[in-house]
């Protein structure tokens, strides 16, 4: 991941724009997209601030609120499928993907086993 351009070059362009030159030719002028410049100065003009917003840090998970409806319906249902489960929260809004219950399930202790009875009927 890139590094965020320091305070000190946000201030020459966004002074250079302030100077009269436009957001345009300022983006030119320090070999920046024109995007980034007027985006800087959309948020100088906002917060009367140089510095860059924070990056990264921690984000709840999508099903965070669900654990204990969950582990109720695979209780209820033992062979239910991540498909099943993507659907039943479907209904409620929440658009998942498979994978992403998958490793729900396996933080929560869930984890599916194939039925080795089931399989012996297949031919080889």
């Amino acid at each position: 991941m890139s590094q965020a351009y320091g305070n000190a070059f946000r201030q020459r362009v966004i002074e250079a724009i302030e100077s009269g030159m436009s957001r345009h030719a300022a983006a030119r002028h320090f070999s920046i997209a024109p995007s980034t410049a007027i985006g800087w100065m959309r948020r100088y003009k906002e917060t009367n601030s140089y510095s860059a917003l924070k990056r990264g840090g921690y984000r709840l998970p999508i099903l965070h609120g669900y654990e204990e409806s969950l582990l109720l319906l695979v209780k209820e249902n033992p062979s239910i499928t991540c498909r099943q489960i993507q659907l039943f929260l479907c209904l409620q809004n929440i658009k998942v993907d498979e994978t992403t219950i998958s490793r729900f399930l396996k933080k929560l202790g869930i984890s599916f086993k194939k039925n080795a009875a089931r399989n012996r009927t297949r031919s080889s």
